[in-house]
């Protein structure tokens, strides 16, 4: 049972939720699931809820969330940010209705991700992916006898790039291994085709593109067909 479901049943019958005025601060409540994570939320600003000294809190305002859940992914392991829940509310830190407004807490990993794989995002929208292609050397053969690609994107914010790595991570991180691999073999056929090459050349894929679509062999020679 969670902490403030443990408390409204302690008090059954006594909370009611009332209106907040929007002229109160926004406030970041979270509920730290070790005191290891209680500690390092201490040193990113964050303090002892009054009422209930097993939350914290900390002030924001709205524009700021932003930067304080990417200092949370970045402090915090992946394992206590699935563990630890939050909530956002503009209720005051002595009132009841705190705890009604925790009763909706989700897992911080659900924001955090979100947040830090904010980046990924915009690389499917904008199709900001290219792909480097390695040689593949045969050693008996003295000779390159074909090419792996291998998928990068460029960041619409600087001149940086993302690793192949980096692009799973944030296609497994968000949900979106679909998605990521069928924009990755459109993305990569079309480069291949524009080269105009005679070579072989080797596409990676996550295991599910295949798995979880019946028609994908059919549907990926259809695009070849089609260049």
């Amino acid at each position: 049972m969670n902490l403030a479901k443990q408390n409204l049943e302690k008090t059954e019958g006594i909370i009611v939720r009332t209106a907040t005025p929007l002229s109160e601060p926004l406030k970041l409540v979270i509920q730290p699931d070790t005191p290891e994570t209680r500690c390092i939320l201490g040193d990113l600003g964050f303090h002892s809820v009054p009422q209930v000294s097993q939350l914290l809190y900390q002030v924001t305002r709205q524009h700021q969330l932003s930067d304080v859940f990417t200092q949370i992914s970045q402090a915090l392991s992946e394992s206590s940010q699935t563990q630890s829940r939050y909530c956002i509310t503009r209720s005051s830190l002595d009132s009841q209705t705190l705890l009604l407004d925790f009763l909706d807490a989700q897992p911080l990993s659900m924001i955090t991700a979100s947040v830090k794989h904010a980046w990924f995002l915009r690389v499917l929208a904008q199709q900001r992916l290219f792909f480097n292609y390695q040689p593949i050397f045969d050693l008996h053969l003295g000779q390159v006898i074909a090419y792996e690609c291998l998928a990068r994107a460029c960041s619409d914010q600087d001149d940086a790039c993302f690793t192949g790595q980096q692009l799973i991570d944030g296609a497994v991180s968000l949900s979106l291994t679909s998605e990521f691999d069928e924009l990755a073999l459109a993305t990569c056929l079309q480069a291949i085709a524009k080269t105009g090459s005679s070579d072989t050349f080797y596409v990676n894929l996550l295991p599910n593109a295949i798995a979880s679509n019946p028609h994908f062999l059919e549907q990926t020679l259809q695009q070849v067909k089609d260049l």
